[in-house]
Order: structure tokens, then sequence, then C-alpha cells
């Protein structure tokens, strides 16, 4: 992470959204608009998490 600020800000986006979501969860009478909105968001962000750290996998696997 302290390498690439890309995937640093992912991951910093992607415990935000799960905080929030924690918070809607408690909230009595909360959206669930905005909480399925911050679910497609995390899924989003999921896929990102995945993907940099294939990318990562690749690049380690290859020779100089």
């Amino acid at each position: 992470m302290r390498s690439n600020k890309e995937f640093a800000d992912i991951c910093r986006d992607y415990t935000q959204i799960v905080d929030d979501i924690a918070r809607k969860e408690r909230t009595p009478g909360h959206s669930s608009a905005v909480l399925a909105e911050l679910l497609r968001l995390k899924s989003d962000l999921e896929r990102d998490i995945v993907d940099h750290l294939s990318e990562d996998e690749v690049e380690s696997h290859k020779g100089p």
C-alpha cells in the first residue's frame, strides 16, 4: 500500500464504506436505497482490490 497510492486510496475508500454500512445498519429507519448504494460501492471496491492484487501477483512472477 505504501508504494502504490492508487491502491492505498482504494483501501481507504473501502474502509470508509464498510464503516458507513455498519453505521447505517445500526441506525433505526435507515434508508434502504442509501444502504443498497453503499453495498454496491463496497462490491465495486472489492473488485478493484482483487484486480490490484492480481496485477501485483502477475508482476511478481515476471522475471527481469
